[in-house]
């Protein structure tokens, strides 16, 4: 287990502290505030009650430029075949369909554009991310929740995010963001108190960042299957750091902000940085 100077403390408790309370999805980090009131949900029969959001129309001719304004939430209610030609959504994107038998996101291969956030959370019968084939631009990437999720996949126009959080998917055994290069906070897996519950019985490395150069804040944690990290270090340091040595690796990577605890391969016990 680290130790942290109090400067780190302070850091990562500032990071770190709203993913350290219930293992609910969609609550942790900055996707939180955005499930707030004023926004729609496009359905096959309503949307929310005062909602300011709106999407603009599309012909066959013109495909792939609806831009919806706002938040928007796509459940089991959703009309797919309405977003055939969704291309922009200028708030946060949620997706999710509960029970509604969807396997992949290939519905949204028109989709270019989340200014804020893509969620995917609490889908029953998805088993990949697979579809996304025209996203290129995107802010933050939480995917939770997913009892059949087996790959995160499709997201290879996609280089830069402010966050990335991955958790709770019990089925998820492959990872693959190799065109990311850069994450403010990447968060894999979860702890409350000091257990595991990253809910991540797949996983056992973390291949599939080959192309990653930058990471500000990284928590690794309650992966109960994860053996190591050492195929994301390995390319932390191929990318321009020096080569990783021991324990010392993530200091060596300038990763000083940081918890990796709970983990098969690691300190099995949780933490959080303030102490909780």
């Amino acid at each position: 287990m680290f130790l942290f100077t109090t400067t780190q403390v302070a850091i990562a408790a500032a990071l770190i502290l709203p993913a350290c309370g219930d293992d609910t999805t969609g609550t942790s980090g900055t996707s939180s505030t955005s499930s707030t009131s004023g926004t729609s949900s496009t359905s096959s029969t309503s949307s929310t009650t005062g909602s300011t959001s709106s999407t603009t129309g599309s012909t066959d001719g013109d495909l792939c430029t609806d831009v919806h304004e706002g938040d928007l939430y796509i459940t089991e209610d959703t009309d797919l075949e309405s977003l055939a030609y969704l291309g922009h959504v200028t708030g946060y994107l949620h997706i999710t369909m509960d029970e509604f038998d969807q396997t992949d996101l290939s519905f949204l291969s028109c989709l270019h554009t989340v200014d804020k956030g893509l969620q995917v959370i609490d889908n029953a019968h998805l088993t990949s991310t697979e579809g996304l084939t025209n996203l290129h631009s995107l802010g933050e990437l939480q995917i939770s929740g997913n009892p059949k999720l087996q790959v995160i996949t499709g997201f290879t126009q996609i280089d830069d995010l402010f966050a990335l959080r991955i958790s709770n998917n019990p089925m998820l055994n492959e990872i693959h963001l190799d065109t990311l290069t850069s994450v403010s906070i990447m968060e894999i897996g979860r702890c409350l108190a000091s257990e595991a519950t990253g809910h991540h019985f797949g996983l056992v490395d973390l291949a599939g960042f080959s192309g990653i150069t930058t990471i500000d804040w990284l928590d690794l944690s309650g992966n109960e299957a994860l053996l190591s990290a050492d195929p994301l270090f390995d390319a932390l340091a191929a990318n321009g750091a020096a080569k990783p040595l021991g324990n010392a690796q993530l200091d060596t990577l300038k990763v000083e902000n940081r918890v990796v605890c709970g983990n098969e391969g690691g300190d099995p016990k949780c933490y959080c940085p303030d102490g909780d």
